[in-house]
């Protein structure tokens, strides 16, 4: 028997992309905490959507494209 993996109804691309904006700020500037800055944190998520299955209600290319905007903006500002 295979479990049944539930997704709330509310968690959809609008809280997928509130996660990716808040990756690394825990603690601004403090990349003792975890040991990786905000860049190797969206690098890191932006490989691992290629290996997601399981998108529920997540619309997959929205959350790529907001990816991709929040890596282009950590290397313009991010520095």
């Amino acid at each position: 028997m295979s479990k049944q993996i539930l997704t709330p109804r509310y968690y959809g691309t609008d809280a997928e992309r509130a996660f990716i904006d808040g990756l690394g700020s825990f603690a601004p500037g403090n990349t003792h905490l975890r040991g990786l800055t905000r860049e190797q944190l969206l690098n890191n998520y932006a490989l691992s959507v290629l290996r997601r299955e399981r998108w529920g209600t997540i619309q997959k290319k929205e959350v790529i494209e907001h990816v991709k905007a929040a890596l282009n903006e950590e290397a313009l500002y991010g520095k």
